[in-house]
């Protein structure tokens, strides 16, 4: 998103489809959550179904509490603290809200907290004062966006690229061969038109947090050895830092494209 919001794509197509993209990853990442468990434990398909089922009606209930409470609680909260005319005061309430969802959604109903402060962040914006909450809280956002990425940075042991080299190259391909390349090819197929694919594919060619998430699941329960940690952080770091690039060459990918449609438009009329 911070790329596409660099080059003002973020309100365009693009920035819708890559948004909506990875609001359905996080939803995605509930079931994966779910599954990693059951798989390492060798459970039958009667506990994966009941484990499923619980899973989704966390969710619903999640759904309905945020519904309910951002429908009806949260805009009076606001207005009452914006009466009082102190930013201060408003802008700990915005984060207090945020913050205080996130935990609740993962405390309560088992929900990734990054998929409960994004839901936060959607009442917020509905709010009548979502664009002053929007103001308000955007030095907060550079630094939380700056703390992610030296998190990550901290993460990352050369020693371990090092010590596998083939496969840190192998899945830096993997990742941004097979998410990019998926990604256009599927918009395509769905009739986007291709600057749009080409540029939400660009942006996407990258893993996140949820990657070290899940790897750390499935390392721990058995699924995945050790050693593929080192590997995941690193095609997650070169991804990231990459991502201008791969914009770059999508958008060329894109014009190229275009430029051979056109080509063959001609030629089937000439």
């Amino acid at each position: 998103t911070r790329a596409l919001e660099e080059k003002g794509r973020l309100s365009g197509e693009a920035g819708r489809i890559a948004l909506g993209w990875l609001v359905m990853q996080d939803l995605i990442v509930v079931v994966a959550l779910v599954l990693l468990p059951t798989v390492a434990g060798g459970g039958g398909t009667e506990g994966l179904g009941m484990r499923l089922a619980e899973a989704a009606g966390e969710l619903v209930a999640f759904l309905l509490a945020m519904a309910l409470g951002g429908r009806v609680l949260l805009p009076r909260l606001l207005a009452l603290v914006a009466a009082t005319g102190s930013r201060e005061l408003f802008t700990l309430a915005v984060i207090a809200t945020a913050l205080g969802t996130a935990f609740g959604a993962s405390a309560l109903f088992g929900v990734s907290p990054a998929l409960g402060a994004f839901f936060a962040g959607v009442l917020l914006g509905e709010s009548p004062l979502g664009h002053q909450a929007a103001a308000e809280t955007v030095p907060l956002q550079r630094v939380f966006v700056a703390l992610f990425f030296v998190s990550v940075g901290m993460l990352v042991e050369p020693e371990a690229m090092l010590a596998m080299p083939f496969a840190s190259a192998m899945t830096l391909v993997a990742v941004m061969l097979g998410t990019g390349g998926a990604i256009l090819g599927l918009l395509v197929l769905l009739r986007v038109p291709v600057p749009a694919a080409a540029s939400a594919a660009g942006a996407m060619t990258q893993i996140g947090e949820f990657s070290f998430l899940l790897g750390a699941i499935a390392i721990g329960a058995g699924i995945l050895p050790n050693e593929v940690r080192g590997p995941i952080l690193v095609a997650a770091t070169l991804t990231i830092l990459a991502t201008p690039l791969t914009q770059a060459l999508a958008d060329r990918l894109a014009v190229a494209i275009e430029g051979t449609r056109r080509m063959r438009a001609w030629l089937v009329r000439r």
